[in-house]
């Protein structure tokens, strides 16, 4: 049987031989956009030991008392509040 040879479908992919070029954008943010003065966050000390690491830290009586207002929580439970929380935010 001669005939057409049939081609293999490309799914409409003409010249699949060129490679895609990512847009310039990519590799160079606009710098004019970014505010290069603000300093990163400063990062706590490390532990000078194995018991000053695994001690909890203790929540200021400001901030649990700001914590019972909002919440109306009783201030033990802001205080177990903020203890979990901190706890979980350094794991």
């Amino acid at each position: 049987m001669t005939g057409k040879r049939k081609r293999p479908n490309t799914y409409g992919r003409r010249n699949s031989n060129k490679q895609s070029q990512p847009a310039r954008s990519m590799f160079f943010p606009p710098t004019d956009q970014i505010d290069m003065s603000q300093q990163p966050p400063p990062v706590p000390p490390k532990p000078k030991s194995q018991k000053e690491a695994t001690m909890p830290v203790q929540a200021s009586e400001e901030n649990i008392s700001t914590v019972a207002a909002f919440s109306g929580c009783t201030e033990e439970t802001a205080a177990r509040y903020l203890r979990v929380r901190n706890d979980a935010l350094y794991r």
